[in-house]
Formats: structure tokens, C-alpha cells, sequence
């Protein structure tokens, strides 16, 4: 501190002068985030750098500043590649470790930046290979890592053999670092064979003999880079991986249960017959059948209006047990409210369960674990294995474990309650998280609802929190989940509450739940259809009727919703749609039960449609006479539908006009609709609304009775179609033109001659048959197509349907196990045969490992090894001794040492244009000496194999 400038005039010490000065002596001691700010100029760093001596022990604190600096830019996103010349000086920076860490770190990063750095990086590579027998792992680390980022040809080599090196270190850090260093290398051995062989034994060498989990995980990482189809590596590995699975980290969790997944299904084979937990989930998922009987058939693979479920028929050896069923929310305070329910097994079982209650379960747990009992007993180990880690606090964890589970496991009760409670667990996270998880979810749930049914509150939409991409899936869970009459009525109740409360607010929203009220009434029927087979028939027509009671009640709730949201034209629009989609699945209801309705619902949503699409049509009309004339816009009630919306209402109006009999001047009413859609056809409808309006001229020309107005109207609609400017349109004006080409009695003109060697027309009568044919409802169940769920539900793929690049399908299983031998042979690794010998090590799992011998077998070996490592650390002092003095001949050897061999590198100077790589051998400007060597990297390497008598170096930390 400089007393002088803290002294006033009078001689005196200025208090505030005094305070100041100390306060700022102070924060400048509390951390070092005046490196993040501006006030430091670059200049100030480089000169500092430039100036300070580095042999100089009182050098340290400069030096440190300016790397904290260095560092602190670099995490900025600063450039300050430029300093690199300055800071590779320092790599053997003698009195302080702290300096040395941080070099290295500015190394890693600017090691590869352009050509200039490549170049110095280069020329300090001796420096950097001296870093690899540092006494500190983590320079040890941090020079393999500067070492590896050096992306020149010429010094692979040396790159591979500083790998090798830190793959045989003590420092399980160090082997992480090498492990990590293969992915960097095996992009610039693509053309080099031997190469990529040698990289494939270094990472099996280290999966198979190193129980680090922090390196196998980098191991495993490495392994799905380098050669992720070439699972026969981890053979050796495969039970270690097991068994270390827990105690790895999440993230290398979730690529070893990738790994293994694929390893099980290509090496074992499926598991036999049908867990008890698909047994259930094969009685209550819905799939698209038809019920015997009936002359309804499949249209394009898709139900008619008698769609429902077929019970699968039960063994004649079948085995019946109980389970218990929680029934209350997955975070609820309030007890248990259980039941039991009866499980069937689809083939007989070796093993029975008698007397299980509420109370006891030591049966059933007895039954559930003996359901894998067929597996390979390696199978079995991965299953058992990953099982806890479905507790992960890891949502990436979880989803990987319910994927290994679902894809190559045993459809146990177990396991798919365990997978269900874990993925409703997790997916109340970020709402990020919770996207992923609830398309997983979705995935899961038409495959295996019983894993979900317990918590189907958890699933209720929250619209306040919940964002708007989750609500949509969770509609799509809600109504996979109505697979009992509880479970309908409460997602009626939820989705009426969404639809009231959310026509304001989001508009998408309150569509898509009116949807899923209408798939609701599908799956209504469908269930109650299947309660009815399974009582034996006997309720057919009561199971019917209260199928129908729901379909009657959402009519009028959507009947409603027409006049309460009528500002909205898409939710009326929608409303429109599903009133006429329920309507379908009504009409289709004669073959089993007729439809009650006292209160004439279905009549009144005809009617309303009807009403909702002459008001669009005059909505339009009044709005194009509006900008003609250049009105102000009138703000009337009037409706407008949107296109899909009218289309798909007039289609229903079609058939209602057309096939009913008890509607009261029903003549009138499609003279005026024919009218309205006269004078609209060419400027005011959309294609697809011109085609259903050309459908509804041509089934109005096929009725008994028609006035001749209104056949001049539909003729006029199909000619102005033949002449339309959409293809689509005109392609169906003329193929229905040509149908009723004998009704036609006033527009003949360009329809082909019905002569005698033309084709033969059909009659009315068999138009009408197949015109007015009553077609069968929509129905909303998915498809059991191959293409549902094509990718797995884990991986990016699934999440957009579509394949990524990255993607790797799940392998088909094996035809038979494989031999568990494979599995039980000692892993050994041959870096090369023909230059390097490795001394061999016992694998991690051998065929003594079980013994309890192996305690004090372990102990003795480790004492050896610790004497070992004593003379090899001796002897590793003498050869760097001996390097040391013959520094200063023409040929000057670099040892590079590792367990099991040394490397010497005979150095050759020669000049620039040789094909050996020069090394600078002169001081700096500063007064240091840069490290000097001149390596030859283009000739061929001189390997000599030494064995030792351990496998680990001295314990240098």
C-alpha cells in the first residue's frame, strides 16, 4: 500500500481515503468474478505473460491472474486463440499446480482451433507427452486430452500410444480420459484398419479388466461410437455391466441400457407364451372386430357400426389367481381402497396360488417371480438388475429401464405395475420432461392399459398449469384409459368440464375434447358390447341401451355447446362434426337394439346441422356482398363453419334429406338448400365442399319424387363441376354425371353417347342401392397396424415419428440362447500382436469368482502388486534418468512408458522440406528454453517389449 497517497495536506491520515483503500484490498480477495468484467484489457494479460520470467518462482502470481483471466474469456465465448503461443511456454511450469491445471485447460480448447495453433501445439508435443508421467492424475489427464485434440496425421501414432499408455493408469480419471480420447481418434483412423483394431482392444481391454464405473460408463460411451453393431466385445463384460449398473452414473446409465437391450435380443431368445399381466391386457384392449353374425364387414381394416371386442378364448388348463388392484390416486392421502381381481393365465402354469386375499400376497409374489424361471440365466440378470433403477430420480434412467423391461422382458403383473408406477411418478416434472414421458406414456398405454388404469386421475388435465403440447396427449391417454363404465363416466365428466370452461380460453383445446368425446361414445359401446359376451349374451340389449343412454346424453351436450359457443365458428364447427359421427353409430344400432329416444335428440341435431349450414352459406353470400359494395361488416349470429367443418355436416344433411321419410316438407327444405348451393358453387365453396354438393345433386336425382326445379338444380351443380378449375372436382362432377346419365333431362351437352357398343349403364334401382347404401360409422380406436409404434417409445424417433439419423432399430430376437460360455471366458487384450505383449490379467468375472477363497487370493495378489509397483517405479525413475542425460546427444530417445512396454522414438532433426517433422531448439525470448526434441513421426516406430511384473504404475497420488 502507498502510505504516501493516504496523507492528506496537513501530514495526516485521511479516514475515508483509508477505508476506501481497505475495502477494495478486501473485495479483491473474495473471488476472483473480477475476472468476468471489462475493466482488465487484453493488452495488460499479454504483456503480463510476455514480461513475467516462469523459472522465477515469484512468477506465480502473475501467471495465475492471467489464466484466470484466460479462462474466465473463454467461457464468455471470447476468442483468445491469439495468447496461445504465450501460454504454451508454460506447460512445465514448475511451482505451481495450479498454473499447470489451467494451461492444460486453455490447451484443450484452443488445441485444434486453426492452423496456427495445430502448428504450436505440434511443436510442443514432446512437452505434452511428458505431461502423460506427471505425478498428478490430472495433468496426466489433461495432457492426454490436449494430446488427443491434435488433429494432424502424422502424429496419430504417438496419439494411439499415449492412449494405451493412460488405459493401463492407476488413476481411474485418467483411464476415463483415455476411454473418452478413442471417440476423438476414431474419426482420423477411418482409412487405417490396423488402426481401428488397435482402438476396439484398447476400449475392450478397459470394459473387460477395469472396475471403475466411472470408466466403464466412458467405456460404454466410447463403445457406441466407435463400433456400436459389434456387440460379441462385451461378451467378456456383459455381467460386470449387470452388476455395476446401479452404480453408475445417470447418464451412462442411460447408454448401457441401450447397449444391453440390443445385446439381449440379439444373443437370447424371446421369452415363451404370454405373461400374466398380457393376459389381462389382451382382455381389455379393444381391437377392431365384428360381431358375429352381423352383416356389417371391415372396411379398410376398420370396424363397422357393430365394432367391438371379442373376448379371447380362455385355456381349457387355464389358471385362475388373484391380484390385488389399488383404487385411488397415485399422490393421495387417503387409504387404500383394494379389491381383488382374477388373472388368467393363457397356458398352464407349474406352479398354484390358493388362498390369497387383500391380506396376503406371498402367493402371488411367488407366482410373479417364477414367470422369468425360463429365461437364460444371464437374461434373467439384466431384467433383475435394471428393475431398481426404476426408483431413478432420472427420468431418462426411467424411460430407459421401462423400454429394456418392455422390449426383452416378461409381461409380469411385477413389472408392468412397476413400470406404470414409475412413469406416472416422473411424469409430473419440468414440463419438458413431462412431454417426453406422457408420449411414452401414450405409446404404452393401448399395449398395456392395466399398467396405468390404477391412476387414471393423475392424467386429468390441469388447464392453468398443464401447457398446451401436453394437454392434447393427455386427452389421447384419457380416452385409451375408458375401458370400464367407471372409468367412462369420469372422463365424461372431465371432458364436459374442459369443453365448458375452455371455448374461450383455447380454442384447440375445446376441439380436441369434443373429438374425444366422440372416440369416448365408440369405446362406450365397445365395452359394454364386451360386458355383454362376457356374461354369456344374456344383456346384450341392456348393455346396448346404456351404450346408447351415453350417446343420447352427448347429443345433447353437443346440441347445446352449438348455441352457447356459437362466437366460435371452429368449436360449432366441430360440434357439428361429432353430433353427426354419433348420429352414424345410432343409425347403425338396429341389427342389435333399437334406440330409445323419447325426447327426439337425434331429430334436433339434424335439424340444428342443417341450420348451422345454411347460416354459413348465407354468411358468406352477406359477407361477399358486403365487400362488393363496401359495407361495414354487419356483426350478426350467423355461424360460419370452416371448409372441413361444412363439408363434413353436409354429408350428413345429404343422407338425412335424402333417406327419411318422416320429415315434414322435406321437398322444400332441399329446393332451398339445393338453391343456396347454386349461387355459391363458384365463388363461395371450397373443393372438397364442391364435392359433397355435386353428392348431394346426384342422390337428390336418384329419389322417386322430385320437382323439376329442383332437378334443374342438381343438374346445374353437376355441369358447373364438369367445368370446374380443380381436377378433383371435375373428376367427381364427371363420374357421377355419368352415373345418372339416364336421369339427366336438360344438361346432355359433352356426356358421351349411350349407344349399344358402349359401356352398359346401371338402372336407378341399382344406383340407389349403391348410393343410398347406409354406410357405417367413423370409428376412432387405433389401428393395431404394424406402423403403430413403430419406433421404441425411448428413443427420438418415436418422439417424431419419423426415423432420425442416428437411429438404430431394435435387432429381431435370437432363434435359440446363446451358449453362457461366452460369457464366462476371461477377457484378454492384445493391443498388437506383433509389436506389443501384454502381460495377461484374470477377467473381472472368472470361474473362481464365486469361491470364498477369492477374498484372500485378492489381498495376497494386491500385496504383489504393490511390491511390483515399487520396483516398477524404480526402475521407471532410472530410464527417465538416463533419458535426461543423453538429452544433449544427436539422437536423443523419449520413453514412452507404460505398464507393460516402452516406446523409444528416435528423434532425427532434419529441415523443413524432409518428410520428418522439425522441432525448434533454442531459447525463447524470455530466457526459457522450449522443450526440444526432434521426433521422427513419418518412419516407422521401433517397438521394444519389456515385461513387467505388474500391471499398475507407483501410486503417484
Amino acid at each position: 500500500m502507498d502510505w504516501e497517497k493516504l496523507h492528506n495536506k496537513n501530514g495526516s491520515v485521511d479516514p475515508a481515503t483509508l477505508l476506501n483503500s481497505r475495502l477494495a484490498n478486501a473485495l479483491s480477495t473474495m473471488g476472483d468474478a473480477q475476472y468476468w468484467e471489462d475493466s482488465i484489457a487484453p493488452s495488460e494479460i499479454r504483456s503480463q505473460l510476455e514480461k513475467v520470467d516462469p523459472s522465477h518462482p515469484n512468477s506465480t502470481g502473475v501467471l495465475l491472474r492471467g489464466m484466470k483471466w484466460l479462462l474466465a474469456s473463454v467461457s464468455k465465448g471470447r476468442n483468445v486463440s491469439d495468447f496461445f503461443s504465450v501460454v504454451v511456454k508454460l506447460v512445465q511450469f514448475p511451482h505451481s499446480l495450479e498454473v499447470r491445471k489451467m494451461v492444460y485447460m486453455y490447451l484443450v480448447q484452443y488445441a485444434d482451433h486453426d492452423a496456427t495453433t495445430r502448428e504450436l501445439s505440434l511443436l510442443s508435443i514432446n512437452s505434452f507427452q511428458k505431461g502423460l508421467a506427471d505425478q498428478e492424475p490430472f495433468i496426466r489427464a489433461l495432457a492426454l486430452r490436449v494430446l488427443s485434440s491434435i488433429r494432424i496425421p502424422d502424429v496419430l501414432q504417438i496419439q494411439i500410444l499415449g492412449v494405451q499408455k493412460c488405459a493401463s493408469d492407476q488413476s481411474p480419471y485418467v483411464r476415463k480420459c483415455a476411454a473418452n480420447a478413442l471417440m476423438k481418434l476414431k474419426g482420423r483412423c477411418l482409412d487405417n484398419e490396423n488402426s481401428i483394431q488397435i482402438l476396439k482392444e484398447i476400449l475392450q481391454k478397459l470394459l473387460g479388466q477395469d472396475s471403475s464405473t466411472m470408466v466403464i460408463t466412458s467405456g460404454i460411451a466410447t463403445f457406441s461410437e466407435i463400433c456400436p453393431q459389434e456387440l460379441e466385445l462385451l461378451h467378456g463384460c456383459y455381467r460386470k455391466l449387470c452388476n455395476m449398473l446401479c452404480d453408475m452414473d445417470e447418464w451412462g446409465q442411460v447408454i448401457v441400457l441401450d447397449i444391453l437391450s440390443k445385446y439381449c435380443r440379439t444373443y437370447f431368445c424371446a421369452p415363451r407364451g404370454l405373461g400374466s399381466a398380457e393376459v389381462i391386457d389382451a382382455e381389455r384392449r379393444v381391437t377392431k372386430t365384428t360381431i358375429p353374425g352381423t352383416k356389417d364387414a371391415n372396411v379398410n381394416g376398420i370396424s363397422t357400426a357393430a365394432a367391438t371386442t371379442t373376448l379371447p378364448e380362455r385355456p381349457a388348463g387355464r389358471q385362475v389367481m388373484k391380484r390385488r388392484v389399488v383404487k385411488k390416486a397415485f399422490y393421495s392421502d387417503e387409504e387404500d381402497d383394494t379389491t381383488d381381481e382374477e388373472v388368467v393365465y393363457a397356458e398352464p402354469v407349474n406352479h398354484t396360488v390358493a388362498g390369497t386375499n387383500t391380506n396376503t400376497n406371498s402367493g402371488q409374489n411367488k407366482a410373479v417371480d417364477m414367470e422369468d424361471d425360463h429365461l437364460d440365466p444371464d437374461h434373467r440378470l439384466l431384467l433383475h438388475s435394471s428393475l431398481p433403477l426404476l426408483k431413478s430420480r432420472n427420468s431418462a434412467v426411467v424411460i430407459g429401464v421401462c423400454a429394456l423391461q418392455y422390449y426383452c422382458g416378461v409381461a409380469s403383473i411385477k413389472v408392468r405395475t412397476a413400470i406404470g408406477k414409475a412413469l406416472v411418478r416422473i411424469h409430473h416434472g419440468r414440463r419438458e420432461l413431462q412431454y417426453c414421458v406422457l408420449n411414452a406414456i401414450r405409446c404404452l398405454v393401448g399395449e398395456c392399459p392395466s399398467a396405468f388404469s390404477p391412476f387414471l386421475q393423475d392424467f386429468f388435465v390441469r388447464p392453468d398449469v398443464d401447457p398446451s403440447f401436453t394437454r392434447l396427449i393427455k386427452l389421447d391417454i384419457l380416452t385409451e384409459l375408458t375401458l370400464d363404465p367407471n372409468s367412462i363416466d369420469a372422463v365424461l365428466k372431465e371432458l364436459s368440464t374442459y369443453i365448458r370452461s375452455q371455448t374461450d380460453r383455447d380454442v384447440v383445446f375445446c376441439c380436441a375434447a369434443i373429438r374425444s368425446v366422440a372416440r369416448v361414445m365408440d369405446m362406450a359401446r365397445i365395452v359394454h358390447d364386451r360386458h355383454a359376451a362376457s356374461s354369456g349374451g344374456s344383456a346384450t340389449q341392456k348393455e346396448r341401451h346404456t351404450a346408447n343412454r351415453y350417446a343420447l346424453n352427448a347429443l345433447r351436450g353437443l346440441h347445446d355447446l352449438t348455441y352457447a359457443a356459437c362466437h366460435s365458428s371452429d368449436v360449432v364447427g366441430e360440434a357439428s362434426v361429432r353430433m353427426g359421427n354419433i348420429l352414424q353409430l345410432l343409425q347403425s344400432d338396429t341389427v342389435v337394439a333399437s334406440v330409445d329416444d323419447p325426447d327426439g335428440i337425434q331429430v334436433k341435431c339434424y335439424e340444428r346441422i342443417l341450420t348451422l349450414v345454411v347460416q354459413t352459406l348465407l354468411s358468406r353470400r352477406q359477407k361477399q356482398a358486403q365487400e362488393e359494395n363496401d359495407e361495414e361488416e354487419d356483426n350478426s349470429d350467423w355461424v360460419e363453419m370452416n371448409p372441413p367443418s361444412f363439408a363434413a355436416s353436409l354429408w350428413v344433411v345429404t343422407g338425412w334429406l335424402t333417406t327419411s321419410t318422416a320429415i315434414a316438407n322435406v321437398d322444400k327444405l332441399r329446393f332451398e338448400l339445393a338453391r343456396l348451393l347454386s349461387q355459391s358453387f363458384v365463388t363461395l365453396l371450397e373443393p372438397m365442399e364442391k364435392i359433397q354438393t355435386i353428392h348431394f345433386a346426384t342422390k337428390v336425382l336418384l329419389l322417386q319424387h322430385q320437382s323439376k326445379k329442383e332437378v334443374a338444380l342438381c343438374e346445374f351443380l353437376l355441369s358447373m363441376g364438369r367445368i370446374d378449375i380443380d381436377v378433383h372436382v371435375r373428376d367427381r362432377a364427371r363420374m357421377e354425371s355419368q352415373l345418372v346419365q339416364p336421369l339427366l333431362q336438360y344438361d346432355l351437352d359433352h356426356m358421351p353417347s349411350s349407344d349399344s357398343s358402349g359401356p352398359q349403364l346401371l338402372t336407378k334401382d341399382q344406383l340407389q342401392s349403391i348410393l343410398n347404401q347406409r354406410k357405417p360409422p367413423p370409428s376412432f380406436v387405433l389401428s393395431s397396424s404394424p406402423e403403430k409404434n413403430k419406433y421404441p417409445f425411448n428413443t427420438l424417433s418415436s418422439l417424431v415419428s419419423h426415423a432420425t439419423p442416428s437411429y438404430v432399430p431394435l435387432p429381431p430376437w435370437a432363434m435359440e440362447n446363446s451358449s453362457t460360455k461366452l460369457r464366462d471366458d476371461k477377457v484378454e487384450s492384445h493391443v498388437d500382436s506383433k509389436s506389443l505383449t501384454n502381460v495377461d490379467s484374470p477377467g473381472f468375472y472368472n470361474e473362481e469368482g464365486d469361491d470364498d477363497t477369492t477374498t484372500s487370493s485378492s489381498s495376497s495378489s494386491s500385496d504383489e502388486t504393490d511390491s511390483s509397483s515399487d520396483d516398477d517405479s524404480s526402475s521407471s525413475d532410472d530410464d527417465s534418468g538416463s533419458s535426461e542425460e543423453s538429452s544433449s546427444s544427436d539422437e536423443e530417445e523419449v520413453l514412452i512408458q507404460s505398464n507393460d512396454y516402452k516406446l523409444p522414438i528416435m528423434n532425427q532433426p532434419t529441415s523443413q522440406s524432409g518428410s520428418l517433422l522439425p522441432f525448434i531448439d533454442q531459447p525463447s525470448t524470455n530466457g526459457n528454453a522450449m522443450p526440444t526434441a526432434a521426433t521422427s513421426l513419418s518412419q516407422k516406430m521401433t517397438v521394444m517389449t519389456v515385461h513387467d511384473d505388474s500391471d499398475d504404475d507407483d501410486d503417484d497420488d
